[in-house]
């Protein structure tokens, strides 16, 4: 009678295991379902969103909205399938190496999550990255040619604006991705080894395929970073390499002597050091060998201090008290090239002064003198910030050259300043700035001061002086016809007030 009992213990067993094992199943179902349900709803909210301010804008820029969509699409498609391909993957390799665990405690595996966890992650990869790719994508697609190439690495100039960007960008992206399955891999075998095991023997853990995977990873994400690195090293074209000694210390931009044989050739070997450095420490680690490992991973450091110390003592003997005949062929070239970019490819003429102009010359140079600026930005700007925004309202960011009456000025727009209101008057009271301050950039008061052209809440020359868009206005606001919006003080005890009165009122602008 023994015999029966044991049986029916055993199927028992089978069937709680199976009832355990569909629960298990339903439950993950319900999370994936989930999770699509957030995707899409997710995804409706920023494509209304996104339509919605753009057709505020102007009808006219539906289009641009329909060609983001496109291009957000193809790179949303493009990312789940990358990381649902690498998360199964990775998630075949771990359960490769948990198997061994299994049949060394004469357990049977468990039913992992493999697919559903890869669906999840392959979702919220598709939900951020078309923000993060599409600016770039977009110049990658649209690239040109300027037809002249950079003297240091002979690329040409357009490559810096539209393919180099989305090269490094992906670089980066590489490598988070295989960080961050590196992390998943370690995290997914500590939470199955809590939850099926009681101890790990640790010889089984470093022969096992765990082990192999983290350090096949860790020789990945070496390689990549070295890419980064030596990718970077383009950057050198960008960087300052000599400060005048004038009175606005002016900052020339390019590559230097140092920059084009030290250091440009110092972080290309630094490169294969790296990369060395790693792979024989890894080996060395294999090996149990501690000691070794500390010595291979010094090696980056000390090349480092040895590359420093080349630098400065390079800059010191050779450079220093020459800089100027040093880096003269450098300079010309920066100078060709900033005329090129600017195209004032123009011959120099150096004019001798004549004394104080007379009335005749002036009459004669009557245009040249009235579009001739007597009055900087910066000065627009600081006028500006100390009389315009006492009240605390307004904030000015930008102040622009533009022609008013066949007269040079300056204008300014006018933003709400919300950095020191609370959300709720963000986004229902101080939802927008109002209007713009003209200056005049050719004339100045007896005292110095700017003149202002316009400078009340009239804007009798703005159709919609009412900005609700702006380099200040960008943070989440909603309007209807009953919310009373802030629009500009009349008094200091009474404030003028507006509704918004557009044709798509619910949600105007998201967080960009």
């Amino acid at each position: 009678m023994a015999e029966p009992e044991n049986d029916i213990e055993k199927n028992g067993t089978k069937e709680q295991v199976t009832q355990k094992t569909k629960k298990k199943f339903r439950t993950r179902t319900i999370i994936v379902i989930i999770a699509l349900i957030v995707f899409l709803l997710s995804l409706c909210i920023r494509c209304r969103a996104d339509y919605l301010e753009l057709f505020e804008i102007g009808e006219n820029y539906v289009e641009v909205f329909n060609q983001n969509l496109k291009y957000k699409v193809y790179i949303a498609v493009i990312n789940f399938i990358f990381i649902f391909i690498a998360t199964c993957i990775t998630n075949s390799f771990i359960k490769r190496g948990l198997k061994k665990f299994f049949e060394e405690e004469k357990q049977e595996i468990p039913k992992l999550p493999n697919k559903s966890l890869a669906l999840i992650f392959a979702l919220i990869g598709a939900m951020i990255t078309p923000n993060i790719f599409l600016e770039k994508t977009i110049l990658f697609v649209n690239n040109s040619q300027f037809g002249i190439a950079d003297p240091i690495f002979g690329l040409d100039i357009g490559f810096y604006m539209f393919q180099g960007p989305l090269i490094g960008l992906i670089l980066y992206y590489l490598l988070a991705i295989i960080i961050g399955l590196t992390i998943y891999t370690a995290v997914y075998y500590i939470i199955i080894f809590n939850a099926y095991f009681d101890g790990i023997n640790g010889q089984t853990l470093k022969n096992n395929t765990f082990i192999k995977h983290l350090l096949f990873n860790t020789k990945i994400i070496t390689i990549l970073i070295v890419c980064i690195m030596l990718f970077n090293t383009q950057n050198v074209v960008l960087d300052n390499f000599l400060t005048l000694n004038d009175e606005l210390e002016t900052t020339i931009v390019g590559a230097g002597v140092v920059e084009t044989t030290i250091k440009l050739w110092g972080y290309r070997v630094l490169g294969v050091v790296i990369i060395v450095s790693v792979f024989m420490a890894i080996r060395f680690f294999k090996k149990n060998n501690a000691k070794n490992v500390i010595k291979s991973l010094a090696i980056v450091p000390v090349y480092l201090v040895g590359l420093f110390i080349v630098m400065v003592g390079y800059n010191t003997l050779f450079i220093n008290g020459s800089e100027l005949d040093k880096e003269k062929a450098y300079i010309t070239t920066n100078i060709d090239f900033t005329k090129t970019a600017y195209n004032i490819n123009i011959d120099e003429i150096d004019l001798e002064s004549t004394g104080t102009i007379t009335q005749e010359e002036a009459e004669e140079n009557k245009d040249v003198i009235s579009n001739t600026p007597v009055v900087t930005e910066s000065v627009v700007l600081n006028n500006l910030g100390q009389t315009q925004t006492s009240t605390g309202y307004y904030t000015y960011n930008q102040a622009k050259a533009t022609l008013y009456k066949d007269k040079l000025t300056y204008i300014s727009a006018r933003e709400i300043n919300s950095e020191n209101t609370t959300y709720n008057s963000r986004a229902d009271e101080y939802t927008h700035g109002y209007g713009a301050v003209l200056v005049s950039a050719n004339d100045t008061d007896e005292n110095g001061n700017i003149v202002y052209i316009s400078k009340d809440f009239e804007n009798g020359d703005i159709e919609e002086p009412r900005i609700y868009y702006g380099t200040e206005t960008n943070s989440i606001i909603t309007v209807s016809e009953d919310n009373k919006e802030f629009d500009y003080p009349e008094t200091t005890t009474q404030n003028a007030t507006n509704s918004y009165d557009g044709e798509r009122r619910n949600i105007i602008k998201f967080l960009r």
